[in-house]
């Protein structure tokens, strides 16, 4: 999606708060919240006037994502009960996953379209624009000539890895790529844990080492990190 958070509708926000049973106060509270916004643009020393905001929510806010995610909760269950299709969302960053057999490849690309078709649809309604340029399609354990499918107008080619929240997920579902891209974070930090040596203290080393090495070691490990030795190319 493309400027998601500030395309979304108050109006059609307190409709799905009813629905999920948000009382009258509290929701009047978010509608507040939401209303009267205003908004400038400030370049060099050239400011513009204030200019309504008529739809929106606040980014940067603890109740924005909160508020996004009620917003789009009901596509999920859409697609899985039209199309049996998974989706896992992340504010506004969503993946849907579909399966098929692989005798079955080209009636899995009339679903994907219809699936795709089915999402826009879901999106338009709620205001949301699609930013299709930043799409992207992986068909994780195939092997074989490049497949495609339209996605509203536009092809969706097959590619080979796809990155979801820094973690770098490849068709072949090996991990030689995200496993080299830490251990070379890793490694051109090394020298300077070395000269840091001579200037901490051992519990500001320590601390160092946690925030810049094995912060990179544990993000997303119970993911990549199984059977990822096997994989893992020194380069």
């Amino acid at each position: 999606m493309s400027s998601a958070f500030d395309l979304l509708r108050s109006n059609i926000l307190v409709g799905k708060l009813i629905e999920i049973g948000v009382e009258h106060k509290l929701i009047s509270l978010i509608l507040n919240f939401l209303s009267d916004r205003f908004a400038y643009i400030d370049i060099d020393d050239h400011v513009s006037n204030l200019t309504r905001l008529d739809y929106g929510c606040v980014q940067g806010s603890v109740l924005g994502p909160i508020l996004f995610n009620i917003y789009v909760s009901e596509l999920g269950k859409l697609l899985l009960s039209t199309h049996q299709a998974f989706t896992v969302s992340y504010a506004d960053d969503s993946y849907v996953m579909f399966s098929c057999a692989k005798n079955e490849i080209n009636t899995g690309l009339n679903t994907l379209e219809l699936i795709s078709k089915t999402h826009l649809d879901f999106l338009n309604k709620l205001g949301m624009s699609v930013n299709k340029s930043k799409t992207e399609f992986v068909a994780f354990g195939y092997h074989g000539p490049p497949l495609s499918f339209s996605f509203g107008g536009a092809q969706l080619i097959n590619k080979h890895s796809m990155k979801i929240l820094g973690i770098n997920f490849q068709s072949n579902m090996k991990w030689v790529s995200h496993t080299n891209k830490v251990a070379k974070k890793i490694s051109s930090f090394t020298y300077a844990l070395r000269v840091l040596r001579l200037y901490l203290t051992k519990k500001q080393h320590l601390q160092v080492i946690n925030a810049h090495v094995l912060s990179h070691l544990s993000f997303g490990m119970p993911i990549w990190a199984y059977n990822s030795t096997k994989y893992h190319s020194t380069g």
